[in-house]
């Protein structure tokens, strides 16, 4: 086995990457330390084959992300180093320094990125990305699961096949949506002053107290509020495999 490290320094005054004009502006802020030529995360990495896929990301002074890139590192050779492939056009949805967000099928890969214009769907085959641009903004992604909003202020739950690449609307609400963290057949949807839980197989939905909070307890999901100035919880128990409301509760805490 052999170690080997690079930070990536080469692709950020890369030529092949930048117009003339861009380049030479880039290089410029990088000498005035606006901008890291040091790579400084990972985006998502991917092995097909005898290859590795990585990518990488640069920061500016502030910690925006100024450059991102397809990196192909031939785990073959005796020397391996990693190959640019492609500058991502867009931002990855990267937010931890090793991230997940390069995805793999049989087909190739695949990368969602958010854009000025929205959202894309990168396809990468070949050693060729083709963008697949989404008609809405991105609120968030949790596996092959989507919640977008359109220009309507309309928000959209659905389903991403991630090969075609193609999404599924499943459901559709003029309220805000969000995901739940105990159940994936579940969605909140919150403003300030209203919450109502679906649940996505039948469609059925719920009110809630505003900013109202879900748990699993066992095969039951309670979703509860502490009220202003505390001391008294709302909830109401739900039947977690089908969505059936049980009960409602009010509980006091002793002071």
């Amino acid at each position: 086995d052999k170690l080997t490290s690079s930070k990536l320094d080469g692709i950020a005054r890369s030529p092949r990457i930048f117009p003339h004009a861009e380049l030479v502006a880039s290089l410029e802020k990088i000498r005035k330390g606006e901008r890291s030529a040091f790579a400084s995360g990972i985006g998502g990495s991917r092995r097909l084959g005898n290859y590795a896929y990585f990518v990488p990301r640069w920061l500016d002074k502030t910690g925006a992300i100024w450059l991102e890139a397809l990196v192909r590192v031939d785990m073959t050779k005796p020397n391996p180093k990693p190959e640019l492939i492609a500058r991502i056009p867009g931002t990855t949805l990267a937010r931890n320094a090793l991230d997940k967000w390069l995805l793999a099928d049989d087909g190739g890969l695949a990368l969602p990125v958010t854009t000025p214009e929205g959202w894309s769907i990168l396809r990468i085959k070949d050693e060729q990305v083709f963008p697949y641009p989404q008609e809405g903004t991105l609120m968030d992604l949790n596996g092959d699961r989507y919640i977008q909003k359109l220009s309507s202020n309309l928000y959209q739950y659905g389903l991403v096949n991630w090969k075609t690449p193609k999404l599924t609307m499943q459901y559709e609400s003029r309220m805000p949506l969000a995901f739940t963290p105990v159940d994936t057949d579940l969605l909140i949807s919150q403003t300030e002053t209203k919450s109502s839980v679906v649940f996505l197989p039948t469609g059925a939905q719920w009110n809630l107290p505003a900013r109202s909070m879900i748990e699993a307890i066992g095969p039951f999901l309670l979703a509860y509020r502490v009220k202003d100035g505390g001391g008294v919880t709302e909830g109401s128990v739900f039947r977690r495999a089908t969505g059936e409301k049980l009960a409602s509760c009010t509980i006091a805490s002793k002071k």
